[in-house]
């Protein structure tokens, strides 16, 4: 008689999350510069004051780079990743480009004082704005590996690993993991 063994096993996934004040928009740009953003997620609705968008980037934080004889080649990887917002009274799309409805690129995400909004800028011109409370916070979330983005670049671009630690700490930035 054969006896069949089974055995489980357990595997505790970690997402990285990175979460964001108004004044430290400026890291979250660093993570988000060209992700890939599709136009139908930018009408995305606005659900118990939060926001949410998928989003495919380069991980800048976690480069490889290598010296050969014509100088350095810098290595990306890729993450599929939701960019969320929470503390949104409102959300809008205040200038449109009818000649791009396909996918989007993200250049910036940054505060509009004169108008206290958040703006998050794509690179053919959509502007979408976000209506904040005091209650504001933006989170960085990877799911899981992607192919977009991956690949590698001449010079010296990104951070390494222990590169974006140290900036992390330079600018008073604490790490947060979620195990799920």
């Amino acid at each position: 008689m054969q006896q069949t063994i089974y055995k489980t096993v357990v595997v505790h996934i970690t997402k990285m999350t990175y979460t964001f004040d108004i004044n430290q928009l400026y890291i979250l740009n660093t993570l988000i510069f060209d992700s890939r953003i599709e136009y139908s997620d930018l009408n995305s609705e606005l659900k118990n004051g939060s926001v949410e968008y998928p989003i495919e980037r380069r991980t800048f934080e976690n480069v490889t780079r290598k010296k050969n004889l014509r100088g350095t080649k810098t290595k990306y990887n890729g993450k599929s990743s939701i960019l969320k917002f929470s503390g949104i009274k409102s959300v809008s799309i205040t200038k449109e480009n009818n000649n791009f409805k396909d996918n989007h690129f993200i250049q910036n995400i940054e505060l509009n004082s004169e108008k206290s909004v958040v703006e998050l800028t794509t690179a053919f011109g959509i502007v979408v704005e976000f209506n904040m409370s005091e209650l504001f916070c933006a989170e960085l979330i990877d799911l899981k590996d992607s192919e977009f983005g991956k690949g590698t670049s001449s010079g010296k671009h990104g951070f390494t690993k222990e590169e974006w630690n140290e900036y992390l700490k330079k600018e008073k930035y604490v790490l947060q993991q979620r195990t799920e």
